[in-house]
């Protein structure tokens, strides 16, 4: 069986399992649904209907611009994302948007990522990438998290998107910084710059027996708040020979 027909067994058994243990409900309508934690209307009207790249967002962050022009005032005043050469992230963390980041973060609702996934497959096919020479790069989690929850939310992530739609995954990176950027001061997180992050040991051979020549990277987050995170993590990778770097988050804080 082929890694699409093993991904296509995959979403029956969740599917099944969902019916078999009871329904679910929008986390942001509040009605019942089956298969994902968002019904089906919600799901078509506020996630799958996400900006598109270019025109409209922010040259160097990709937040959605609403009065500016080329680049929002932050980046034009105070830029932290230099490195990466495109940034792409899905929506605004507003409202319900957050609930539904706490559900699958810090409440290991793990449904969503199946959900996830899907929304990055299609974020990936508008950023127009060569599929067959670029591959996926997790941002790594704190040292001891796997350990004490079992889990990273966006290690599954990428594990979604290799499995069910077929994105080569490399794990480039590893974090060695264990306080949470949530727990730092501004001056904090720009003086951990180029300490949170470093490549893991044989990164260099990892890329090479890959077989990517182009060697383009998409890294991925769940949420881009100052942006220190993926410009870290960018110059890591352009330091292993990365031609370009894009970065695809699920939200941006605005």
């Amino acid at each position: 069986m082929n890694r699409f027909g093993k991904g296509f067994v995959r979403k029956g058994f969740r599917l099944a399992l969902t019916y078999a243990v009871g329904r679910e409900r929008c986390l942001c309508c509040g009605r019942e649904t089956f298969d994902m934690p968002l019904c089906r209307k919600c799901m078509e009207s506020y996630m799958l209907n996400f900006v598109r790249p270019g025109a409209g967002r922010c040259s160097r962050c990709g937040k959605i611009l609403l009065s500016e022009i080329g680049s929002c005032t932050t980046c034009r005043t105070k830029p932290v994302i230099k490195t990466p050469d495109s940034v792409f992230p899905l929506y605004p963390y507003r409202l319900w948007r957050k609930k539904l980041l706490a559900e699958w973060k810090l409440h290991g609702r793990r449904s969503l990522s199946s959900l996830f996934a899907r929304l990055f497959s299609t974020a990936l096919r508008e950023m127009n990438l060569d599929k067959d020479n670029s591959f996926i790069v997790s941002v790594p989690p704190r040292p001891g998290k796997i350990r004490l929850e079992g889990w990273d939310q966006i290690m599954e992530l990428a594990s979604f998107l290799k499995a069910d739609y077929g994105y080569p995954v490399l794990p480039l990176l590893k974090r060695t910084s264990i306080l949470q950027q949530k727990e730092k001061n501004r001056r904090e997180r720009m003086e951990t710059v180029n300490r949170s992050y470093h490549a893991v040991k044989g990164a260099t051979d990892m890329i090479r027996k890959s077989g990517f020549v182009q060697r383009d990277a998409v890294l991925i987050d769940d949420v881009i708040t100052t942006g220190i995170t993926v410009e870290e993590c960018a110059l890591r990778l352009r330091e292993l020979g990365i031609r370009k770097v894009h970065v695809l988050s699920l939200f941006i804080v605005d």
